[in-house]
């Protein structure tokens, strides 16, 4: 399961089904290696649509194909069309399922953007069960708002995002997202008070922390790189230069490895000899190699307000991180990690050849070090699991309290 999202409810719909809540999971169809997984005494997942999302990423990996042109150019054109979204197609199989499920005694609904077919979904289900049901519109990324990544063609459809998304956040108990900054801008830009609340990115301690010893005396350097690059928002392009000049200043010093999906960049192409693609593996393996790099590093996003969950990950492996972005605009969590020695946040500003200077002079320091798991603990207090999947229980209980349904 290599998909933020997804991986992101997953975790919390475990948790609490082991705390002896009944959860039910609605998701899109699949096939590979996780299909098994669909049974279990309080989880119950119902897989709907048509198609299935390949979750095996170790089968036809990274691989070309003579028609990836026509695959490309089909691709932007059906872009161009489509609405709300790419899975606009799971809507019908949605409403279905929301007339069958009308019935059943819900306390709680939670839908959750990536796709806005689960929001149409669950504003559908607030409508049949009226007050029996707190619920609760959650995003991992922004909508209507998003400028950086559009969901859609804006240009056609901008008005309409605007009227759907605000029809959705009037009538939701409570809009949480993932972050200030997206609270914010929604809250300018459609109101709605008290209703926004902000649950963080979490992570699961037990799964990610590093107890392997990392010796600095092994050479090169293990310096690993998780997750995807976008255009315009994430690009490889600044990391790539320090590398560049790492490798002509000390050869085969360190070695900086890249996994993750291409996404239209060349990175198994980039002449760089202590540069290596390894492509997309699974979740299961990301959390493996992140656990045993001698250093971890991190590209901020620019111009987009959603902030990446990997970082909450990669500070709870513990393990040193080299984190480039825009001076000043750093992630409050990396800068309190790097107050106590454990990372390098690194303007880009600078150039490829000052940050280079400056990863050699840390890399020398830190690549034995394991931050202590009760600073972990300290610094990503409110992204523990538990504490995401209680706040979602207590955004419920406060709503049911207080008046919230309407």
């Amino acid at each position: 399961m290599t998909n933020a999202h997804a991986y992101r409810w997953s975790e919390i719909a475990d948790f609490l089904a082991a705390e002896g809540h009944y959860i039910e999971v609605v998701t899109s169809r699949c096939t590979g290696n996780f299909v098994e997984l669909d049974v279990d005494a309080t989880l119950k997942i119902n897989r709907v649509g048509f198609g299935a999302n390949n979750t095996d990423v170790s089968v036809a990996n990274n691989k070309k194909s003579k028609y990836d042109f026509f695959i490309r150019l089909a691709r932007r054109i059906y872009r161009k069309v489509y609405w709300p979204d790419a899975r606009w197609h799971w809507v019908l199989y949605l409403i279905k399922y929301a007339f069958s499920a009308k019935n059943k005694n819900f306390d709680l609904i939670v839908s959750y953007y990536p796709f806005m077919s689960s929001h149409i979904m669950g504003a559908l289900l607030k409508f049949l069960k009226k007050d029996a049901v707190v619920w609760i519109s959650d995003y991992g990324d922004p909508f209507s708002v998003s400028n950086t990544m559009p969901p859609n063609n804006f240009a056609i459809y901008s008005a309409l995002n605007h009227w759907l998304e605000k029809l959705i956040i009037n009538n939701s108990d409570c809009v949480t997202f993932t972050n200030s900054e997206t609270r914010d801008t929604y809250s300018r830009v459609f109101g709605g008070g008290g209703k926004l609340s902000v649950v963080p990115h979490l992570v699961d301690l037990d799964k990610y922390y590093s107890t392997a010893f990392v010796s600095k005396e092994e050479k090169p350097i293990n310096v690993v790189y998780t997750g995807g690059f976008h255009k315009s928002i994430r690009e490889p392009y600044d990391l790539i230069d320090i590398m560049e000049v790492l490798e002509k200043d000390t050869p085969s010093n360190c070695t900086l490895t890249l996994y993750g999906p291409d996404n239209g960049f060349s990175l198994d192409q980039t002449g760089i000899a202590n540069i290596l693609y390894a492509g997309e593996i699974s979740r299961r393996d990301v959390i493996g190699v992140m656990k045993t790099a001698d250093v971890l590093v991190n590209v901020e996003n620019k111009n987009c307000m959603m902030t990446p969950s990997k970082i909450v990950e990669y500070i709870a492996t513990g393990r040193p991180i080299i984190n480039l972005g825009d001076a000043g605009k750093h992630t409050p969590l990396l800068v309190e990690y790097a107050k106590i020695g454990y990372a390098l946040n690194l303007s880009v500003k600078d150039g490829p050849v000052i940050n280079a200077f400056r990863i050699k002079e840390f890399l020398a320091q830190s690549t034995m070090l394991t931050c202590p798991i009760s600073v972990v603990k300290n610094i990503l207090k409110f992204n523990r699991i538990e504490e995401v999947s209680s706040t979602y229980l207590n955004l419920y209980e406060e709503r049911r309290r207080g008046g919230g349904l309407r």
